[in-house]
């Protein structure tokens, strides 16, 4: 079987667009590592060597066993302090500065070609829909969050250079600390959510009957509308079914003249040759 036409056009664009990265990782230095992986690497050598990370393969070797490395390095990443963090940030950070100067100006210099990104389109909110009211959680996390983004312990430093909070050590601070509250001081959270929660409900009963009328409305009102249309349209209409019964008719006498040729025919291939008679001597 041979190779049909949108598969090779599939096959040309995927040669095309590998060409085009690899000339573009030639002109450009490599992306600099995050982070974490800078952290990886500090950590990995020393976990290799350990029993507890290897395995035995088919060969009957010693292997190391990525996966279980994995996991325990991001465990060892998320117990790490906010300060000690930062400092493989601020690496990043000073080589991540550098390598997008650098590839703006080969931008500008038409070096290399600037991608653009494909931007989401997302079905718009209804702005009379009442919305859900917050969990006791998150009215707790409310409450605690304006305290503790002036402590320097959930502070970052940007790309930018600027001092921003630290969002996701925030966040596991504040679950930590409500796993902690009693039942008694969690109450005055839970009772303000059911209050909120009965008055959501009671909005969006009402919000639901009024959507059920105006959907009656447009069906009654489209309705009345084809129903005057159908009246205005009435003489039209009729004149163009006329013409098309006259083309009907035309197309059948068409039809019974064919199959009258062909019948004809038939009849003449069918009809016996008359013999010949015979001369007596």
């Amino acid at each position: 079987m041979g190779i049909t036409g949108k598969k090779r056009k599939r096959k040309e664009k995927e040669v095309s667009n590998k060409k085009r990265r690899g000339d573009n990782q030639k002109i450009l230095p490599k992306k600099p590592l995050s982070a974490y992986f800078r952290y990886q690497n500090t950590v990995r050598p020393k976990l290799k060597e350990k029993k507890e990370f290897q395995k035995i393969g088919v060969d009957g070797t010693p292997k190391t066993n990525v996966i279980k490395i994995a996991k325990h390095i991001g465990k060892l990443w998320g117990e790490l302090k906010p300060e000690e963090q930062n400092e493989y940030k601020n690496e990043c950070n000073k080589e991540m500065k550098v390598w997008k100067s650098i590839k703006e100006k080969l931008i500008s210099t038409n070096q290399i070609p600037k991608v653009k990104k494909r931007k989401k389109t997302k079905t718009p909110d209804d702005p009379d829909k009442p919305r859900r009211p917050k969990t006791s959680y998150f009215l707790f996390q409310d409450s605690i969050r304006d305290k503790l983004k002036k402590n320097k312990e959930f502070q970052n430093i940007g790309i930018d250079g600027k001092i921003k909070t630290n969002v996701k050590y925030l966040a596991k601070h504040t679950g930590i600390l409500w796993g902690k509250l009693k039942p008694e001081k969690k109450q005055p959270f839970k009772d303000k959510y059911e209050a909120d929660n009965i008055i959501y409900k009671k909005k969006l009963k009402e919000y639901q009957l009024k959507k059920e009328k105006e959907a009656i409305d447009n069906e009654l009102f489209e309705s009345s509308d084809d129903s005057d249309s159908s009246s205005d349209d009435s003489d039209s209409s009729s004149e163009e079914e006329e013409r098309r019964r006259k083309r009907r008719k035309r197309k059948k006498k068409r039809k019974m003249k064919r199959k009258m040729k062909r019948k004809m025919k038939q009849e003449k291939k069918r009809k016996p040759k008359p013999k010949k008679k015979k001369r007596n001597k």
